[in-house]
């Protein structure tokens, strides 16, 4: 059976020699991810900073008017500057014989910036409901764990679906996606394993660090931690993309 043998392929991608080359490629595409970052999107994580830190702030003032101010504009404001930074983010991580310089950008955002929207949106809106159900029960359930790893799951198969929209599939490109995330699911589960245990103990070196300076600066240096942290998890789903498109070219064409 495919499914089986694909299952298999995926496991062999967990071995330590694979590992090593899928970090060490994952890690040069991170490295130029940044400088193209920093070169012609600076502004964009400083847009994203200070919306951060203008939504908490009101709410630490005015704790009842951030929903009514969040519902009218800033949220809108907020969740265009996420999607714009992801779609930013998986242009700059995806291989390209293109020059990526600002008309490179600029070509694609034109043409996918909705459906980057939509991702986003709905990545925000399944995280944001798991952390509703956490926080309702105040406790770690079998039912929350399946949740949280359905809902990352998903959030995996929206960058794949990036992707293969970026690569021109059309129509075929969620569908892709899906198959990627099936086809590969040992790979994923494990990686999704593996990455979330390495953000918590990031998270707990943060709190340490980071708990004596004040809440504005706080919030800053969360925001640039958690965009190194994107930008190398969309790297390394950028690597193993390629990979297995290479591998799988004949479900995927």
């Amino acid at each position: 059976m495919y499914l089986i043998t694909s299952w298999r392929e995926s496991c062999a991608m967990l071995k330590p020699s694979n590992i090593k080359l899928l970090l060490l490629v994952s890690i040069k595409g991170s490295i130029h991810t940044y400088a193209l970052l920093l070169k012609y999107w600076w502004w964009l994580f400083v847009s994203i900073a200070v919306a951060d830190i203008l939504l908490v702030g009101q709410l630490l003032v005015e704790p009842a008017a951030v929903f009514y101010y969040a519902s009218i504009w800033w949220l809108y404001i907020y969740f265009v500057f996420k999607a714009l930074l992801w779609l930013v983010i998986c242009l700059c991580a995806r291989s390209s014989i293109k020059n990526k310089n600002m008309n490179y950008f600029l070509t694609y955002i034109s043409r996918f910036f909705v459906a980057a929207l939509l991702g986003c949106l709905l990545i925000f809106c399944l995280l944001g409901l798991l952390a509703a159900w956490v926080l309702s029960f105040w406790r770690l359930e079998p039912t929350t764990i399946s949740l949280l790893g359905i809902s990352y799951l998903l959030a995996y198969c929206i960058v794949i679906w990036n992707f293969f929209l970026l690569d021109g599939f059309g129509i075929k490109a969620f569908r892709n996606a899906v198959y990627m995330v099936v086809l590969n699911l040992p790979f994923m589960v494990v990686s999704f394993i593996l990455f979330n245990i390495f953000i918590q103990m990031t998270k707990i070196l943060l709190i340490y660090l980071v708990q004596p300076l004040p809440w504005s600066i706080q919030l800053v240096v969360s925001d640039a931690l958690l965009l190194v942290l994107y930008v190398v998890l969309i790297n390394i789903i950028s690597t193993f993309y390629i990979k297995r498109v290479h591998d799988q070219f004949p479900v995927f064409g």
